[in-house]
């Protein structure tokens, strides 16, 4: 086991907002470096604790951000491993948010794009030979008096990656979530409410902190902002933690449909707020927070991190979000400050009339566009955080940031214009293109389309935006016509895979779409390149198809021993190249029919596979037969190993499933180990139904011995009227819907050894 060694920001003596910033790197971190996340500091935020004892909050238990929120990683408290943690390498000097993590090691940090991501910086962190070999890592050294103070800032800031990475981390960042309980209370919350906007004014602790303008501003100021955004006839929720501040009176008159939304839960929700599993005024705020990205509209303090997550949660669900403030929060440069909370108002970071920052400079990012003064690592949140915001490869300089910059002051770019790697519109003709469209999983639709049909268009658009399987890609929508048009086959833009046309739709610089020839032509050969890996996953060939309710079984054809399988560099099966800049076609019959299946050659790396089944051996006294089953399940799954698997599929199933949320859902108690020995055999769920649901999937990973002297064990899936036998491969991954499985045929083993059995960890989701 290796671990991550990483303090929260003040070892937890701080906000709950930074404690949550400060987690995420900690997680992405971990998950980078395929490292145990260890926590250190894992308290209850002590700051910012409000009183609420009218309503019964006691805050005698207080809650801790890991209470109530999940993290997609395994991680532990530091209180809870034994060793030294003086004895960990060092990863990276000084503090977070002036160090850039680069990854992978081989980035270059000399190009144009990494300047303008740095903005200044230039201390690299990233993996070593030593850090890969060290079984205890630390994220930058200790501080002076022995406390790590600095591991904070947003991770849209400090992580620098290449795009395959960026989508797989932020397809990670999905499971940072609210527990269940929390999100199910904030959701019931905010649709009773119905429609409002929101704002959120910190007073609290803003009239004690150094340089800041909060006893200097005047309510009035706040309605001018306001007013901007907000009819006054419309709902206000307000979050602040301070009702009783005379502030608010004016506030409140002007927007008579006001509710601070904190009282509201304690006074319309208070029995289940108390049945929560933690009730205090850390969660009231979480509460509060959840409840406010929900608004229609949404305005909110600078420098304060719990206005960041509220914009950030707005984002991550697809709401407009323009990143609006009440007024700047700093101070003049040089600008003594002897009264805290008090200044004199300052415009040094210019604001538009709504609250939005005015972009002042030119740059890649965003942080690179408004005023240097604000530190882009905490005091505000960034576009380039959202977690479906996909960028263009390694930059994001070609507008696709420009619907949620500040741009109100300067022309707009005419949105109909083409742009570099858009599609252009097809040529005209008009000629008739029969398309076949390839969906992940190996399903299929045909149709005929006019060559300078919109709806090729969208298609080839698709496939030029992203890779298929990745969820952060903006989904779209798309129909394809079918049966002239009496029917429409619709689906989701991040399941596309391919797009084949007869005749060929030729696409020049793979992007701009060119006239269909007239006659036949051969596709032009690309210039000779490296070739790229072959996908792990594709449709499985089927050995033997059979009618339903066939009594025959016949012997399945040996499959080749599939190819080593790309990985990335925490081991795992890269499901599709997505660095390349072409994406590999399903290879079919041109009358294939939809296969029930997805399997993953290669699932673990070798070594892995080797130390999982020495493991499994040695556990043989652990196995015994279940009831109604006729194979063994081991009471003694290696929690390690089970861990790994769980991380993998974890990273795997966005990619080949991305209508599944299922980072959190694979969790390693889930996981069964069962050993198939000789005559064993399995009924699965006669299904009658003509096709196979998706909404609950079982994924079995299979391994045994190399030279298996063993044969049978086929899986039966049903997929409308015919069934499928497929033949589990050794390190392989099978995921197919639960109810499409008909039986498991009998395994022959003919040694009846334990160590020649075939071995399976299953793990079923809703």
């Amino acid at each position: 086991m290796k671990y991550l060694h990483y303090p929260l920001y003040c070892r937890g003596g701080s906000g709950f907002s930074n404690l949550v910033l400060s987690a995420e790197s900690g997680v992405v971190a971990a998950f980078l470096l395929d490292r145990v996340l260890v926590i250190e500091g894992n308290i209850a935020p002590p700051a910012n604790i409000v009183q609420y004892r009218e309503h019964g909050v006691t805050n005698r238990h207080q809650a801790r951000i890991t209470d109530l929120m999940e993290l997609p990683v395994a991680w532990v408290d530091a209180d809870d491993v034994d060793y030294d943690p003086g004895a960990a390498f060092v990863m990276g000097e000084g503090d977070l948010m002036n160090n850039v993590f680069v990854w992978p090691s081989d980035r270059d940090t000399q190009s144009e794009d990494f300047l303008h991501f740095a903005r200044g910086r230039t201390r690299v962190v990233t993996e070593s030979a030593e850090s890969r070999t060290a079984p205890i890592v630390r994220l930058f050294p200790s501080s002076r008096d022995g406390h790590n103070t600095e591991n904070l800032g947003q991770y849209s800031y400090f992580f620098y990656l290449d795009a395959p990475t960026r989508r797989v981390v932020r397809a990670l960042l999905r499971g940072v979530k609210p527990r269940a309980p929390y999100a199910e209370l904030a959701k019931r919350v905010a649709g009773e409410l119905g429609q409002f906007n929101a704002v959120h004014i910190r007073r609290g602790d803003f009239k004690k902190t150094f340089g800041t303008t909060t006893l200097d501003r005047r309510p009035e100021e706040a309605i001018r902002v306001l007013d901007q955004s907000f009819g006054r006839d419309e709902k206000v929720v307000i979050l602040t933690d301070e009702r009783g501040d005379p502030f608010f009176d004016e506030i409140t008159a002007h927007f008579r449909d006001s509710v601070f939304v904190d009282y509201h839960i304690l006074e319309h929700h208070q029995k289940e707020f108390f049945e929560l599993p933690l009730h205090d005024s850390i969660a009231l705020a979480y509460l509060s927070q959840l409840i406010g990205a929900e608004a229609k509209d949404f305005v909110g303090t600078m420098t304060s991190t719990y206005t960041n997550l509220v914009q950030r949660f707005r984002g991550n669900r697809g709401k407009e979000e323009r990143f609006k403030f009440l007024w700047n929060e700093l101070p003049n440069p040089g600008e003594v400050l002897k009264t805290r909370g008090s200044h004199p108002p300052s415009d040094c970071v210019p604001l538009h009339p709504d609250g939005s920052l005015v972009e002042e400079h030119e740059g890649f990012y965003s942080w690179n566009r408004v005023s240097p003064l604000l530190n882009p690592a905490w005091q505000r949140e960034w576009p380039e955080s959202f977690l479906w915001m996909a960028g263009n490869g390694d930059t994001v300089s070609s507008g696709l940031l420009a619907e949620f910059a500040s741009r109100s002051a300067e022309p707009q770019p005419d949105p109909t214009a083409p742009r570099e790697n858009e599609l252009t519109e097809p040529n005209s003709g008009a000629a008739l293109v029969e398309v076949t469209v390839h969906l992940v999983g190996g399903v299929s639709c045909r149709a005929e389309l006019a060559s300078d049909s919109e709806i090729l268009r969208d298609l080839f658009q698709a496939l030029a935006a992203g890779t298929p399987g990745v969820l952060p890609e903006t989904p779209r929508l798309l129909q394809l016509p079918t049966d002239g048009g009496e029917k429409a086959y619709s689906f989701s833009s991040v399941n596309l895979v391919a797009v084949e046309t007869r005749p060929p739709v030729l696409i020049e610089e793979a992007t701009r779409v060119a006239e269909v020839p007239t006659q036949p032509q051969p596709r032009p050969q690309p210039e000779k390149a490296a070739e790229a890996p072959k996908p792990a996953v594709s449709p499985e060939p089927l050995s033997k198809t059979e009618p339903t309710g066939s009594a025959a079984t016949p012997e399945p054809t040996p499959a080749a021993k599939p190819e080593p399988a790309a990985r990335d560099r925490r081991g795992a099966p890269i499901v599709r190249d997505i660095s390349e800049p072409t994406r590999p076609a399903v290879e079919s019959p041109r009358d294939f029919e939809p296969l029930p299946f997805v399997q993953v050659t290669d699932f673990l790396t070798p070594d892995e596979q080797s130390q999982l089944l020495a493991s499994v051996l040695r556990g043989e006294s652990s196995f015994a037969r279940a009831d109604a089953e006729t194979r063994e399940v081991s009471s003694g799954f290696d929690p390690a190993f089970a861990e790994r698997i769980a991380n993998r599929l974890r990273l795997l199933l966005p990619q080949v499933l991305p209508s599944f949320d299922l980072l959190r859902a694979v969790q390693p108690a889930d996981l069964q180990l069962f050993a198939h020995r000789d005559g064993d055999a399995r009924n699965g769920k006669d299904v009658q139904a003509a096709e196979t649901d998706w909404d609950e999937i079982t994924c079995t990973y299979f391994f045994h011995k190399e030279s298996k002297p063993l044969s049978g064990g086929e899986l039966r899936l049903r997929k409308g009227e015919s069934i499928h036998l497929v033949e589990p491969r050794n390190n392989a991954v099978m995921i197919f819907p639960t109810s499409a499985l008909v039986e498991v045929q009998p395994l022959r083993c003919p040694t009846k050894a334990f160590e020649d059995s075939r071995f399976a960890v299953t793990v079923r989701i809703a």
